[in-house]
């Protein structure tokens, strides 16, 4: 988890310095999660070689777990102390990605035209009562990780937002 590029960025850094240094005093619940539309790279991934595509077309749940769950579990101390049991994750139905393929014939490859995606548009995640967690990357949004990030902490509800990349 430590290894995520995420957990790296300078808000995320920031956020974990103010944390560690008691500015939100004992951080309680914490909510993050992963926005980007994804659906012509996951579409054409034989061609661009997209690594997630036979986890699209077969699983159904948060097939990037880390990219938000990695700062969080800094955040929290999770795995220093603290474990992520239990774990529940669901998903909406998948929509987004066959809507995707059937409306644009002409990039997508002829053996994913007709093939049903299994990964839910919309997958949560919750570990314990501290974190819960959002995937999702087969609807028409902007891509955003941090406007999602919410730290709950005795002295209130922090929310972090950041703009572009």
């Amino acid at each position: 988890m430590l290894m995520e590029n995420c957990c790296y960025g300078r808000e995320e850094l920031t956020v974990l310095n103010m944390v560690k240094k008691g500015l939100f005093g004992e951080c309680l619940h914490a909510k993050g999660g992963y926005r980007h539309d994804l659906r012509d790279q996951v579409c054409m991934g034989k061609e661009i070689r997209h690594y997630r595509l036979e986890n699209y077309l077969h699983r159904n749940g948060d097939v990037y777990p880390p990219h938000d769950l990695g700062p969080i579990a800094k955040y929290l101390d999770i795995n220093r102390g603290n474990r992520m049991l239990p774990l529940t994750a669901m998903a909406s139905k998948s929509v987004g990605l066959n809507h995707w393929s059937a409306t644009h014939k002409g990039k997508c490859p002829k053996e994913l035209i007709n093939h049903k995606f299994v990964l839910g548009d919309v997958g949560l995640k919750k570990v314990d009562s501290i974190v819960l967690s959002q995937h999702c990357v087969s609807i028409n949004q902007m891509y955003c990780r941090v406007d999602l990030k919410r730290l709950a902490t005795l002295s209130g509800f922090r929310p972090f937002f950041r703009s572009g990349n």
